[in-house]
């Protein structure tokens, strides 16, 4: 209700109501004895600007409320007098401006409902491959479970690490006596996931190999002080070539054993239309110059890794660790925006999708996946 209305216009409007409706007369008649129990609203509860000077039953008030608030429309029509064209104007932009939402860098979002027609695939959502284990890793599985582990991590790996441990060994050692075989890698490797899978990873190793508490299976595949010994040479690089190599990759003591392991992970499995990007924080208080701490996560301390997983299969395609500022990156290219469009690379121009969180959804991201046919679907802040 328009408050700066006087006593003497909502009477005379009231009469103009009575005069222009012909039943009027009978209305007020059957409700007279409601409007006699009506409260009344005093002067004294409205500001100086509609002061009234006598009292004026509340129902009078609603009416006139609902006459000077009906229709936004018919103001373009007329027009005309104090406010009324300004006010009633402002009506329907309020709701053509309903839902809209402005981001921080400018771009205005419209929430629209979701389509429940079923119509024909977009162009850049149309893929030619069938997700599923390339034809590679089909002719090198030969049945075993073996068989698939070798499928990622191969003998070219094994070997870099069999030749970095053998040459750190002996290093240290002083001769060139020390050994280090490929099936005793293996034991030693498989004794790591037994440690994971049996949660053994605040134990400390004597416990695992303890006669009476300990786990028959890490006696059986490898004595105590043997694997003890392998773990302390363990090494992934070659100590000669480190030096020249860290200086060009922060990541040198292991980047070549990553590297290939990527490659194989791409070469082995055909994603679905459906990968997601994430961030994980590998546990480890090691120290390096990349470690990280993050007090949200479950371990604070650690290497964290940017990965693309394919939803369906929870299959890792590609990944790399975070190692700090990135002189390679374009300076007009954020790092969330940077990290998403090289992990998606291999797989651009192949009709998928890639689903992301707040931390990497932007509208200059999703403009350019969808210039390599590949669209976005990810949570945005309000703010």
């Amino acid at each position: 209700m328009s408050r700066s209305i006087q006593n003497e216009e909502i009477l005379s409007l009231l009469q103009n109501i009575c005069e222009d409706e012909s039943d009027c007369g009978s209305e007020s008649e059957e409700r007279g004895s409601e409007d006699d129990n009506v409260p009344f609203i005093s002067s004294s509860s409205f500001t100086d600007e509609s002061d009234l000077e006598d009292q004026i039953p509340l129902a009078t008030l609603r009416t006139v409320d609902r006459l000077s608030s009906r229709g936004c429309g018919r103001s373009r029509a007329r027009g005309q007098g104090r406010g009324r064209g300004r006010g009633r104007s402002n009506c329907s932009e309020d709701s053509e401006l309903q839902g809209l939402i402005t981001s921080i860098d400018g771009a205005s979002w419209t929430p629209q409902m979701e389509s429940t027609q079923s119509g024909r695939r977009a162009r850049h959502n149309i893929i030619t491959v069938q997700a599923g284990p390339t034809s590679y890793a089909k002719r090198n599985f030969k049945g075993h479970l073996s068989d698939s582990w070798r499928l990622l991590i191969d003998e070219s790996i094994l070997r870099q690490i069999q030749k970095c441990t053998i040459e750190e060994a002996n290093r240290q050692l002083g001769h060139n006596n020390w050994i280090l075989t490929l099936e005793q890698l293996e034991s030693f490797i498989a004794i790591c996931y037994a440690g994971g899978a049996y949660g053994a990873k605040n134990i400390q190793v004597n416990e695992l190999w303890n006669k009476t508490w300990g786990i028959n299976f890490f006696s059986k595949v490898m004595p105590r002080d043997r694997f003890k010994e392998i773990m302390k040479f363990l090494r992934f690089d070659h100590r000669s070539e480190r030096s020249s190599r860290l200086q060009r990759d922060k990541f040198a003591l292991i980047s070549d054993v990553w590297k290939k392991f990527i490659e194989n992970c791409l070469s082995c499995y055909k994603p679905g239309e459906n990968f997601t990007v994430d961030e994980q924080l590998f546990s480890t208080k090691v120290r390096c110059r990349f470690l990280q701490y993050i007090a949200n996560k479950p371990d604070k301390f650690g290497i964290k890794f940017w990965l693309c997983v394919d939803v369906d299969s929870k299959f890792v395609l590609n990944g790399f660790p975070y190692l700090g500022k990135d002189e390679s990156r374009p300076q007009n290219q954020n790092l969330s925006e940077s990290v998403v469009m090289r992990l998606v690379e291999p797989f651009a121009n192949t009709g998928r999708n890639v689903t992301t969180d707040n931390f990497f959804t932007s509208l200059s991201l999703a403009n350019n996946l969808l210039a390599k046919r590949t669209t976005i679907v990810g949570t945005l802040n309000r703010a």
